[in-house]
Order: C-alpha cells, then structure tokens, then sequence
C-alpha cells in the first residue's frame, strides 16, 4: 500500500511539472494605462499577466486608441520576447536607447505600428518589413 501511494504521489508530481513547461509560452497583452507609468513597457501592471513580458512571451499590443490610449513605449534597454504581434491601429515605440529582438514570430510591423529610433532584431524567416533601413537591423 505505501509502494502504491508513492507510486501515485510520483505520477502527480510528474505530471503537474510537465503542465508547467508545456505552458510556457503564454500570449501577454498591453493595457497600458499604469498611473505613472501609463506608457512603461517595463511595468508589470501594464500586461494582462502581471508580469512584463519576456523570452518565453507571445506578446500582442492591441490598438488601444479607444480604451487607454496608452502605446507600450520601450525607452532603453534590451527586450528579448518570443513573437510579437501588433494589431491593425497598434503602436510601439522603441526609443533610441533600447533594442528589442523577437526570437520566432512578428505580425503588423509597419511604418505605421512602429515608432523606432533604436533597433530592432527580427527572425531571418520574416518577410522583408517597409521601414527605414538604417533603423531596421536583421541580425539573425
């Protein structure tokens, strides 16, 4: 009867820690409006998770033109996430202090969804974007 509890006790163990890394890629998505903070990409409050986004994040910045009008805004800094999607309306701004580098995916990179006077790194698989080459970096 122990052998089999313990038995048990290890399949449990086993399996919730499986669940943890099978689900390590979550999507995170901008609200913006944080006081103080309204525009901080570094701000937790600002992410429906409650945490800012890193490596393992599929980050989605919505258009938030009729709720916040709070635009993430990367001031300085490296930010390393995993896919990047910026919907129709969207805006991010990455200043010249900072890089930003997506390490599987970006959707809705445009001259009009990205304000960018750092860099930006993106896969070698990504269509060729339409920005100002000397601010757009493919560094893969």
């Amino acid at each position: 009867m122990k052998n089999t509890v313990l038995c048990f006790a290890t399949v449990i163990t086993l399996l919730f820690g499986c669940q943890v890394t099978l689900n390590a890629q979550k999507t995170n998505t901008w609200k913006g409006g944080a006081p103080g903070r309204v525009n901080d990409w570094y701000c937790a409050a600002n992410w429906s998770r409650g945490v800012v986004p890193n490596e393992f994040s599929n980050v989605l910045i919505p258009d938030v033109s009729t709720s916040t009008h709070a635009t993430p805004v990367i001031k300085n800094g490296h930010v390393e996430i995993n896919a990047l999607r910026l919907e129709s309306g969207a805006c991010l701004t990455i200043g010249q202090a900072a890089e930003l580098t997506v390490l599987e995916t970006a959707e809705g990179i445009s001259d009009r969804s990205l304000r960018l006077t750092g860099k930006i790194h993106l896969p070698n698989d990504q269509p060729e974007k339409k920005m100002n080459e000397p601010l757009f970096v493919r560094t893969w």
